[in-house]
Formats: structure tokens, C-alpha cells, sequence
């Protein structure tokens, strides 16, 4: 069974969040207001089917006009075998290209990360997983599902990290309809955010260390001396999701990997990536700079999950 006592939790004695947002809107612009939706929001049925030899994904988006017969499909396939269900609530895709946090709706790249570590059950399984730039929560959530040691979901804009707590919140008690997970006692459970917390992380040097004292020291006592010392706080895997928007935050990512990733032969940074106004190469090249290597899961196109190991422990 998972021991969540060890690691903070939000009852913990905690100064309030940074209020942070991605871009703060531009208030002279009024076309935006000419034609702002009625109904900006949107609710998101996943279902991610994990085999053995593969993997079979279906997406559901429910929307006002289909709502009766898309539902009627998810609950039809919700107690499949080796299925991992997920349901998030958001803003419509075609809204988030214009309001200041994109990351309160669902995009592709998302997607993709789950179908990958779907189809590569040991690199999640058992081990200490950071996502950066969670957006929504799907990847930690399914990452969460799949059996992992420990998961932190962070976010730098504080819009974003209110609407992924409520995903945690509305997701996290269906943990036992996925066969990895270890622990379906609904009873032994604690609080949600205790167990898949959502903390705020932007990127950059200046905010590693504080981050990994804050929230990720496992408390571990010093026998004969009632001395308590950090211990495990770094990472085994850290992953993002369409997280690459600007030429000018690669360095600063990269700053928050190296600084939190656990140094070892199996650590491993996961980006799933689909250009947007940034070119691969620049990534790439970073990612060189600060000793990594790196491999593609498919090598068809640019878009698609790329991973990342050290280089020198790699080889």
C-alpha cells in the first residue's frame, strides 16, 4: 500500500499560491466580446484501453447537441477489462486560442502522452512521476491509474491549478476501474489532493529548490537522533504535454528538468510535442546542451512523444 503520510499535504501550514496566469489579457481588444460563446465549456470523456501487445484508444467529447448519445457509448465501455477512464472538465478548444490560460482545455499532445505510457505500463508503474504544465490533469491522472509510486501535477498559472483540483476531485474515487492500480479500498483512501496533489511550479532555476523542499522531501527520521532528512526528491520520470508555446521558455524547462530529475541510468523526461511556434530542433538542441540523449517513439514526423535520458549514464 502507498504511503502519501510521508509527503506534504494541503493541510499542511502553506503560504497562499502565487496568483500567476499565462498571459494576461488584452483589455482594449473588444472583438473578442463581439463573439464570446454562451457556453465556453466543455466536458471531456476519455477511455484509454491498455493490452498487452498494443493499445486501443478512443476519445469521447461530450457537447451540448450530443450529449444523450455520447454518454450512452462511454457507459456502454466504462467497465471494459484494462480500461482507464477519464472525465475532465474544461473550456472548448477553439475558446482556449483566445482567453489568457490555454491550459483549461484538452489538446492533442495530451492524448498522445497517455497512449503512449499506455502501451509502456513499466515506465509508470511503481515509480515517482512529475508532470509539467498538467493543463487539465489527464496524463498525471492516467499516470495515477496505471499503479505509479507517487505523482505531482503542477502548473505555473492559477486558473488552470483550480480547475485540475476539481479534475482530481471528480475522478480520483474511480481509481479500481483499472486493474493496475494497487490500492482499491475506497475507505483507505485520504483526501484527493493528498493523494494526486496539484502544485504550483513555473519554471526556472530560482524555483527548483524550493519546490522539491516544499513538496517533494519525503520525511525520513534519523535513527537515535529525531532528526528528520530529505529523502527522495527528485524524480524517476517528469512529463509534459504541449508544453513547448515559445522559443523563449525552453531554457527555463530544461532548468526544471536538470533540477529534478533523478540522476540515474532509468530517469526519464517524457515530451509529447505538435508544433505550434516552435521548432523541434531548437528543443532538441537544448535538450543536448544540458547532457541529455534522446529518442523518438515513431520516427514518421515531427509531432509525436519524444524521451529523454542522460547522456552520460545512457550510454
Amino acid at each position: 500500500m502507498k504511503n502519501y503520510n510521508d509527503y506534504p499535504t494541503i493541510n499542511d501550514d502553506e503560504p497562499e499560491e502565487q496568483r500567476w496566469i499565462e498571459a494576461e489579457p488584452d483589455e482594449t481588444d473588444l472583438s473578442l466580446d463581439i463573439f464570446d460563446d454562451p457556453d465556453p465549456y466543455d466536458t471531456f470523456h476519455l477511455q484509454f484501453h491498455v493490452l498487452e501487445n498494443g493499445i486501443n484508444y478512443e476519445t469521447y467529447k461530450t457537447f451540448s447537441s450530443t450529449t444523450k448519445n455520447v454518454n450512452k457509448n462511454y457507459e456502454n465501455n466504462k467497465k471494459c477489462k484494462n480500461t482507464i477512464n477519464v472525465t475532465l472538465k474544461g473550456m472548448k478548444t477553439e475558446n482556449c486560442q483566445t482567453i489568457s490560460s490555454t491550459g483549461l482545455t484538452l489538446w492533442n499532445a495530451s492524448t498522445l502522452l497517455c497512449e503512449f505510457v499506455c502501451s509502456n505500463v513499466g515506465i509508470i508503474k511503481q515509480k515517482d512521476i512529475l508532470e509539467v504544465g498538467s493543463g487539465l490533469g489527464l496524463c498525471g491522472i492516467v499516470a495515477y491509474k496505471m499503479g505509479a509510486r507517487r505523482v505531482i501535477m503542477t502548473e505555473g498559472d492559477t486558473d488552470v491549478l483550480v480547475q485540475m483540483r476539481k479534475n482530481v476531485n471528480l475522478n480520483i474515487y474511480n481509481i479500481c476501474q483499472s486493474p493496475y492500480q494497487l490500492e482499491c479500498e475506497e475507505e483507505l483512501i485520504p483526501s484527493c489532493l493528498n493523494i494526486l496533489p496539484c502544485r504550483q511550479l513555473k519554471w526556472g532555476s530560482c524555483e527548483i529548490n524550493e519546490f522539491r523542499k516544499k513538496w517533494c522531501c519525503a520525511k525520513t527520521k534519523e535513527m537515535g537522533t529525531g532528526v528528520y532528512t530529505c529523502a527522495n526528491d527528485r524524480f524517476d520520470v517528469i512529463m509534459g504535454s504541449d508544453i513547448i508555446y515559445a522559443d523563449d521558455i525552453i531554457e527555463p524547462l530544461f532548468d526544471t528538468v536538470t533540477g529534478l530529475l533523478s540522476y540515474s541510468i532509468h530517469a526519464l523526461f517524457l515530451l509529447a510535442y505538435i508544433r505550434r511556434n516552435v521548432k523541434i530542433e531548437l528543443v532538441l538542441d537544448c535538450a543536448k546542451r544540458r547532457g541529455f540523449h534522446y529518442e523518438k517513439a515513431d520516427h514518421t514526423m515531427d509531432d509525436g512523444v519524444y524521451m529523454f535520458h542522460w547522456k552520460e549514464i545512457y550510454n
